[in-house]
């Protein structure tokens, strides 16, 4: 596509800068990756501050290399199993992410139409003063994680020195996150279990370690329906596959049609999450430790969550995860799953607003292949070093630190440039709002 920006690697700029490009987002998307974010909120301020590129083209370049480390790391975590070596299930918690990942769909529709009306100041606004929150809570929960993991080390050295305490973290747990088990018991005899209740727990037990082709065959049949939705709608240059044009009737009707679909979809998803939840305690399953208990309440609230969630990773090319991690951590989900799954979501909510921002011919091809490389390498990279070592010691809090400092890091950046853009807007006199199809 054409644009104000000089070619990759063009002599008559600076090759240097291309390079330094890929050297500093290589490293920052590394521990990015570790985190389980795609790393939008420093991708931004590096194309803008290194590459030179516009608010404009940077958000969709952003999304293009959150969407390639997306790949490897769902394809590093979706084998991976729980933390807790007391249950045999996925690293992924897919019935969140079935709750979760239709109404942030939605979200992101929505946030790359405001994005591309919106002037740069207040996309660059907005990604501060997120940012700015997210940072204070991440740090916060990291601090949280951190004082547990030594309580938890000095109570096994207690025990290790032959103190008589006797340490059983994981059945406390347990019994903490399902309460229902331990208000059911009683001083009388014991009750002999009822058999047929005995096999269809350990049928629930047994679904849960096997390969997750269910949940992942929905969830990209969902994302299939609305890249093809994506795809017929078309964008401002008109690039739609049915002839539709931008702001007609059919435009907004498909628009319309996808939140239906989404929706139905989320909705379909905590009746059936639900009353799963209901029979598992019923049954006495073995919640653990950030396990996420579906009352009548999280069915409700988390699919709005998940609106802001895609809303924003639309709106500012974040990818969503670094809103949803934090959020995730912050719902008590444990940290290693909380990775995951954010990894996971983040896989669809990049490609569905990277298929957006291709259709609108919002992205520089040349420029996109070379950060989707980059990202791709950075994701395993972050996967394969960093994570690995926090699974192999247990340091759980260092997700939340890491991703405390990708987002802190994120937010200094995006204050200096920000002040910067808004000046040369102001000097310029483009500070207005655009059409939807200009």
């Amino acid at each position: 596509m054409e644009c104000d920006h000089c070619g990759l690697f063009d002599p008559v700029c600076n090759i240097g800068r291309d390079v330094a490009v890929i050297i500093v987002l290589f490293f920052l998307l590394t521990l990015a990756s570790a985190g389980g974010i795609g790393g939008g909120g420093i991708i931004i301020p590096m194309l803008l501050l290194i590459g030179d590129f516009p608010t404009y083209y940077s958000v969709p370049l952003s999304v293009t290399a959150i969407f390639g480390g997306s790949i490897v790391r769902f394809v590093m975590l979706v084998m991976r199993d729980h933390p807790n070596a007391s249950v045999k299930r996925n690293l992924i918690d897919f019935r969140i992410v079935l709750l979760m990942l239709p109404m942030a769909l939605a979200g992101t529709t929505i946030g790359v139409l405001v994005n591309t009306v919106s002037p740069n100041w207040l996309v660059i606004s907005v990604i501060f003063v997120t940012l700015t929150y997210v940072s204070y809570r991440t740090v916060k929960k990291g601090i949280q994680l951190h004082k547990k993991e030594k309580e938890a080390n000095l109570r096994a050295a207690k025990a290790a020195a032959g103190d008589g305490i006797e340490l059983d973290i994981v059945s406390g747990l347990s019994e903490a996150a399902n309460p229902a088990d331990s208000s059911t018991s009683t001083d009388g005899p014991a009750k002999a279990p009822n058999l047929d209740n005995v096999l269809e727990l350990e049928e629930i037990y047994a679904e849960e370690a096997r390969f997750p082709w269910k949940y992942i065959v929905i969830t990209f049949s969902e994302l299939i329906v609305i890249v093809i939705l994506n795809l017929v709608k078309g964008g401002s240059s008109g690039a739609s596959f049915a002839g539709v044009e931008c702001g007609t009737g059919a435009y907004g009707g498909i628009i319309a049609a996808q939140w239906v679909f989404l929706v139905a979809c989320s909705a379909s998803a905590a009746v059936w999450i639900r009353k799963g939840y209901l029979r598992k305690v019923a049954l006495g399953y073995n919640f653990v430790e950030g396990d996420v208990h579906y009352t009548s309440y999280t069915v409700k609230v988390y699919p709005a969550l998940a609106i802001t969630v895609g809303f924003l990773a639309g709106f500012l090319g974040i990818g969503g995860g670094m809103v949803l991690g934090p959020l995730l951590l912050a719902l008590q989900m444990h940290p290693m799953v909380s990775m995951a799954t954010t990894s996971y979501m983040t896989l669809f909510t990049s490609c569905s607003s990277f298929a957006q921002y291709a259709v609108l011919n919002r992205v520089i091809w040349s420029y996109g292949g070379l950060l989707f490389g980059v990202a791709l390498v950075a994701s395993w990279a972050g996967q394969y070093f960093f994570v690995g070592y926090i699974r192999r010691t247990g340091k759980n809090s260092l997700i939340a630190f890491i991703l405390a400092g990708i987002i802190i890091l994120a937010t200094i950046l995006l204050c200096a440039l920000g002040i910067v853009n808004i000046i040369d807007d102001v000097n310029n006199g483009d500070t207005g709002f655009t059409g939807i199809c200009d």
